[in-house]
């Protein structure tokens, strides 16, 4: 069951992904190009590579690397 709080939540991440989409005028690619551009900025690593291609671990391209999940 879902709280108050945790529908507010939800609402506030589906309100800031449609923004995001409309702002990139719904293009995937637009998109990813743009979170790949962030992330050059802000010198993590999120996405590694294209998608449908794996790495040595056989992870996905959509992983998180390891060393970003502890900066969280």
């Amino acid at each position: 069951m879902t709280t108050d709080t945790q529908q507010s939540i939800i609402e506030h991440v589906r309100s800031l992904k449609e923004e995001n989409a409309a702002e990139h005028g719904y293009s995937l690619e637009a998109i990813i190009a743009s979170a790949r551009e962030r992330q050059e900025a802000s010198g993590r690593c999120i996405i590694r590579q294209n998608r449908g291609e794996q790495d040595a671990d056989g992870q996905s391209a959509t992983a998180v690397a390891p060393d970003a999940e502890s900066e969280s």
